[in-house]
């Protein structure tokens, strides 16, 4: 879970029962963040699902091998990502 405001971001573990959290807030430049709290105690099983990476997500990072070959496999596109 993520938290973004203009003067800070949290994360949290999306586990409810873990820990693990890190709090940052900008510096006076706006644009650096400093990690104010950090919890570093994390045991949950890391989950491979990245709703993120999606059909366009892809295509962006792989230009050069789609255009090569446009069938590129699933498998060929895990192992190059």
């Amino acid at each position: 879970m993520m938290t973004n405001e203009k003067c800070r971001v949290i994360v949290k573990c999306k586990a409810d029962d873990y820990i693990w959290r890190i709090h940052a807030s900008p510096v006076v430049d706006k644009e650096t963040y400093q990690i104010k709290s950090y919890e570093g105690r994390h045991t949950c099983i890391r989950t491979t699902k990245n709703y993120d990476a999606n059909s366009t997500w892809i295509a962006k990072k792989l230009p050069s091998l789609l255009v090569v070959d446009p069938n590129i496999s699933y498998l060929t596109m895990r192992q190059v990502l």
